[in-house]
């Protein structure tokens, strides 16, 4: 079967990507980014622009712009509705691996494995390290509460609440991989 990276839905637009390194009976064999715009019904391959071998690990839609944090080829950004993806990310290590994205205002945010977490205040054309008080740095997921940012990381929980600039743990002894939240509540998932 091939493995579900992540989900992204945007008003009636439902994207996902696909590890593919494994087959599957209802996707092609081949491709990274599908979408779909019947709830699921019917998929399009859309991942025109990225390298054979690139895992999606997750999506953000900021501003307009479409985002995909990849396993080991860094952020494709499309502007053209989803015909295109082009590489970007000035500033970020060439071996990175995002395992998440988020947006905050004008700031975007990207969580990955052993780098900690980047803001790009840009749109992601260009981007810098943000891990003051961060003491983990392997950051599996980020969720936007609010005006604060929450990371996931394998050493907890940190927040942010000055748009990523600086971070402060709530939580802590956890791998967290995935966080959000019901009726002002919020929910970590763990190991």
């Amino acid at each position: 079967m091939k493995y579900l990276n992540s989900v992204l839905v945007t008003l009636s637009v439902l994207m996902i990507g696909i590890s593919t390194s494994h087959a599957q009976n209802t996707l092609p064999a081949t491709g990274r980014i599908y979408r779909s715009i019947d709830q699921g019904e019917s998929w399009q391959q859309i991942d025109n622009g990225f390298p054979d071998a690139a895992v999606v690990n997750d999506f953000a839609f900021h501003k307009g712009i479409y985002f995909a944090g990849t396993g080991a080829h860094g952020i494709y950004v499309s502007k053209d509705h989803l015909r295109s993806w082009k590489k970007t990310g000035t500033g970020l290590p060439a071996d990175i691996k995002i395992d998440a994205i988020d947006g905050i205002g004008d700031v975007l945010v990207l969580g990955s494995n052993q780098y900690g977490i980047y803001v790009s205040t840009d749109n992601g054309v260009s981007w810098h390290v943000s891990n003051n008080g961060l003491t983990n740095t392997t950051v599996r997921c980020l969720y936007i509460y609010g005006t604060s940012i929450l990371a996931g990381t394998n050493g907890g929980i940190f927040i942010s609440v000055n748009n990523g600039k600086s971070w402060k743990q709530v939580l802590a002894d956890k791998q967290i991989n995935g966080l959000t939240a019901l009726n002002k509540k919020i929910y970590a998932g763990t190991n």
